[in-house]
């Protein structure tokens, strides 16, 4: 689990560095980067304003009350809440049946709704996590809507996409097992694509397009 509860912040770390994609700068912490909005401009800079200043705390605080310290009361819980933030992501996005869309099949509606709702650690995960998983679809849809107004959007959502919603209630560390085991690649070839697990096989088969002719 040490390679789930260390990926958020390694991920941030890789964010620093400014990366061009296609003539775009996709640096996290870049209010010009091409992954925000015009928008979001003045966040990022107050957010990244925050991050150094947090630092500076902790830096601080190590000095004056010894590396051990910071280890106890900083690393471990904040690795702790990481690993609950990265295995809901993880899951939320993750499982043998969600399909991956290359660009020549990709749209923004198809990406929202490549992921799955999960009644991740029942009423608690409902209550103490804001809804983060048992209402992601809508999140992905709507995502100025607030938490509390999620469940109101889900609902109406499984109306309007039917057998399109994709939901499953299986419990949350089986279905973390499943996904560790059923989700190691996919082909190199194809616009529309499935996980294979370690031998090769898939959960669900992309059917054939049928010509219009």
């Amino acid at each position: 689990m040490l390679s789930i509860d260390f990926w958020d912040p390694g991920d941030w770390a890789r964010g620093m560095t400014p990366v061009t994609c296609r003539g775009n700068i996709t640096a996290h912490f870049s209010p010009s980067s091409v992954l925000f909005k015009k928008s979001d401009y003045n966040k990022i800079i107050a957010s990244n304003i925050g991050l150094v200043a947090i630092g500076s705390v902790l830096v601080r605080y190590s000095m004056n009350n010894g590396a051990a310290s910071l280890l106890m009361h900083y690393v471990v819980p904040s690795q702790l809440c990481h690993h609950w933030i990265v295995l809901i992501t993880y899951l939320q996005h993750s499982d043998p049946t969600l399909p991956h869309y290359r660009a020549g099949k990709w749209t923004w509606l198809r990406g929202a709704l490549a992921t799955v709702d999960r009644p991740i650690l029942g009423w608690v995960g409902r209550v103490f996590l804001h809804n983060v998983s048992h209402d992601h679809t809508g999140h992905h849809i709507f995502p100025s809507v607030p938490f509390y107004n999620q469940p109101v959007v889900t609902e109406t959502l499984k109306t309007v996409l039917g057998a399109d919603y994709n939901y499953d209630s299986t419990g949350t560390f089986y279905a973390l097992y499943r996904t560790f085991t059923q989700c190691y690649f996919v082909d190199d070839e194809g616009d529309v694509v499935m996980y294979r697990n370690r031998y090769g096989q898939s959960a669900r088969v992309i059917a054939p397009e049928q010509s219009s002719e």
